[in-house]
Parts: structure tokens; sequence; C-alpha cells
């Protein structure tokens, strides 16, 4: 009997899991890693929709976006989290109380590039990098109609700027920040699975 766990391929949609993006080992803001790995599973569809397709595209400003999240029920099995920034995230990993919900992914998820936001690529297995492959493929709207373009990530601003969060644009890949209550974009609830 073979008692290997088989890891799924990136963009394969995993029953009562989600689209499999791939590891992660989480650095929080101050440089620390978490020394936890863990893999990164994303919902198959945009805030809106259920795991089939079902529902309406959501543009949100960010503060409705962390509501919204907050309020996911049963998407794949899960729930969604309320954490208002990656921060949030960072602790709840630091202190195991986060248990395997949905949230708005940092940067870092999103489109690969690190907390600091000097736009250094630090991983390739991100939505951006993934929005064409397996169970991804269709599932992101066109890239050249905003605001379905762009996608809040949980990171804030320079880690000092509450008010404004980035952004990942699907026309590029390329991170901005915008205001988190003036703004309204997308968002793909991503979720994790602690690696034995």
């Amino acid at each position: 009997m073979n008692n290997t766990i088989k890891t799924p391929e990136a963009g394969q949609l995993v029953a009562g899991k989600g689209v499999f993006v791939g590891p992660w080992l989480p650095v929080d803001r101050e440089g620390h890693c978490l020394s936890k790995l863990f893999n990164i599973f994303a919902a198959p569809y945009d805030l809106g929709f259920d795991e089939n397709g079902q529902g309406t595209r959501r543009v949100k400003t960010y503060i409705e976006t962390v509501n919204a999240v907050a309020r996911i029920r049963n998407l794949m099995g899960h729930d969604g989290a309320n954490y208002d920034n990656d921060t949030a995230l960072y602790n709840a990993l630091k202190d195991g109380s986060y248990k395997g919900k949905w949230f708005i992914p940092p940067s870092e998820i999103l489109n690969g590039t690190d907390v600091d936001m000097d736009h250094k690529i630090v991983r390739t297995a991100t939505l951006y990098d993934l929005r064409d492959t397996g169970a991804f493929r269709g599932t992101f709207p066109p890239i050249d109609f905003y605001p379905f373009s762009v996608f809040w990530s949980s990171t804030d601003y320079l880690n000092n700027n509450k008010s404004r969060a980035y952004v990942a644009t699907f026309r590029d890949g390329n991170g901005v920040d915008f205001c988190k209550d003036g703004a309204r974009v997308l968002c793909r609830p991503v979720r994790l699975e602690l690696v034995p």
C-alpha cells in the first residue's frame, strides 16, 4: 500500500480545498520566516461566485471586500476569515489561530512581490502567473476592462499607511496602491493548509 501524498499540479482543482497555487513559506513584514510550510489554494472564481461559478462578479472597496470575504460560508467546505490586512494574517499564522479559512491574498500570493513592495519578485507561483493555467483558465475577466483587471491584495501600503492597499493589475502583473475606501476592484480569495 502506498501512503505517499501526491502534491497537486499548479492550477489543479482539488475537491474540498480549491485550486492549487503552490507551496508557501511565509515571511512576515519584519523579515522573519514563520517556519511553517503551507499549500495555497484559491477560490475557483472571483468573490461573488460560488464554487460552481454561479453568482455575480463583485467590485468592492477594500473595506467592503474584507467584510464580504468574512461572510463566506461553506465555499468548498470552508468559511471566510476577517483579516483586515496581511499583518493580521501573519499574526494568525504565527500564533496558530489560522484554521484554513478564505482571506484576501497578500501581494506575495497575488502577483509575487515582497511585502515591502520594492517590486522584488519573491515567488512565481501566483494568481497572476497561473491565471491561464488548468482550472484557472477562463475564470479571470478580460485584462483590458477596468476594474475587472485589478485585484486587491491584503498588503498595506509601506506598512504605515492603513488607508491604502496594494493591488495587482492583471494586464501586466504590476502592483500599485489604491485608497481602501475609494477604489472598487476585484478579489480572488485564497486559503492555506499546513503541509505536514
